[in-house]
Order: C-alpha cells, then structure tokens, then sequence
C-alpha cells in the first residue's frame, strides 16, 4: 500500500516537472535577442525601428510598462535615446507577434 502511494506522488511529481519545464521552453522560444543601431524613435506609439546587422528588414520593438531602459549602465527614459545610437537587448513576441521589449541598452 505504501509502494503504491509513494510511487503515485513520485508520478504526480515528474507530470508536475514535464508540464512546468515544457511550459519554460514555450516561452524561451519567443525571446528575441536585439542588436543593432536605432533607425527611429515613435514616441507616441512608443516603438523603435531597429536595424540589425545582417538583417535586411528592421525590427519594430514596443516600449512597453515593463520595460527597463539603460543607458551607459544607468537607467533611462525614451528621451534619452536617438537615432543612430547602438542598441542592444532582448524582447519578447507577444501573442499577436509584435516584439515587446524586456531590457534595452544603449551607450
């Protein structure tokens, strides 16, 4: 009886570990890595135009509230930044697609 037991909460618990690592590897794989110079600010619509090397079409990536802007390793604001500056970061593809921007640096 106590085989059983045991052996039912081991099961439950590699399901649980499956589920949650499948779900992390789902996620990893919208994580879009951002290198390049700015090509354009739109602080209305709260986007940057970036041109990546190598790359023939620039990437739009949404400033969004979770944001988190550097610049020469301190923290910034979309003023900071302009056009012709090195850019780099991660964004994440949201469910339409669109880059969400998670951290962008910049000298």
């Amino acid at each position: 009886m106590k085989t059983k037991r045991n052996n039912l909460i081991k099961g439950t618990i590699l399901a649980a570990l499956l589920l949650v690592g499948g779900g992390v590897q789902a996620s990893a794989r919208r994580i879009t890595r951002i290198h390049g110079r700015i090509e354009s600010i739109d602080r209305t619509n709260m986007t940057l135009t970036v041109k990546e090397t190598g790359r023939k079409e620039p990437l739009t990536v949404y400033i969004t509230s979770q944001t988190r802007l550097f610049k020469d390793a301190e923290p910034a604001i979309t003023s900071d930044l302009a056009v012709g500056e090195r850019i780099h970061g991660s964004a994440r593809k949201d469910a339409a697609g669109e880059l969400d921007a998670l951290r962008l640096y910049t000298r």
